[in-house]
């Protein structure tokens, strides 16, 4: 996690919302390090289920 995200999600941006759902998909769809892309992608829907209500 970034600070520059970090700060995004505080300040309510929607974009990131959208690029953190695009990465969501691309992760779903990667077939390598599945245990590292669904930790990732946990992480997402945490912060999508936190800070997605705007």
């Amino acid at each position: 996690m970034t600070t520059p995200i970090v700060e995004d999600l505080v300040e309510e941006d929607p974009a990131l919302l959208a690029r953190l759902r695009a990465v969501d998909e691309a992760l779903r769809d990667q077939r390598e390090d599945r245990q590292r892309a669904d930790a990732l992608r946990a992480m997402i829907a945490t912060l999508v289920e936190d800070y997605g209500s705007w």
